[in-house]
């Protein structure tokens, strides 16, 4: 016979992983929308640029003169994407990690004694 202790044990480890899968699912969409924005604006960005380009020029050649001049913000334009994706990437991780606790404070305080001690642990180093 499978004691109670078991059942409350096996309960409180299903209510932490819904509680986390829904945690994680939430952060993703998160995740997913702030991605979907910052995308959104490049490409609005970069087509506003490209039609000032083609109303400025009076010609095709001057079209390419234009857009290779505006060639040089390319690599500054780069590396502010990828730390607006950075941030976007940190921030997911702790909601992420965020959720978790609170999954563990609420279906087992043990766990997050332990999950704090880890944490606690880490800053110290």
């Amino acid at each position: 016979m499978i004691s109670t202790n078991a059942f409350a044990t096996s309960s409180q480890a299903l209510k932490f992983s819904f509680c986390a899968m829904e945690g994680v699912t939430r952060a993703t969409a998160r995740y997913l929308e702030a991605l979907s924005e910052l995308n959104g604006e490049v490409l609005r960005v970069a087509f506003d640029e490209h039609s000032a380009i083609v109303a400025q020029a009076r010609s095709p050649a001057e079209i390419t003169t234009l857009q290779i001049g505006a060639l040089g913000a390319a690599p500054q334009k780069a590396v502010s994407y990828w730390q607006h994706v950075g941030t976007i990437v940190v921030e997911a991780c702790s909601g992420i990690a965020l959720d978790i606790r609170h999954c563990f404070s609420q279906t087992s305080p043990q766990g997050l004694e332990f999950l704090d001690s880890l944490v606690s642990g880490a800053r110290k180093r």
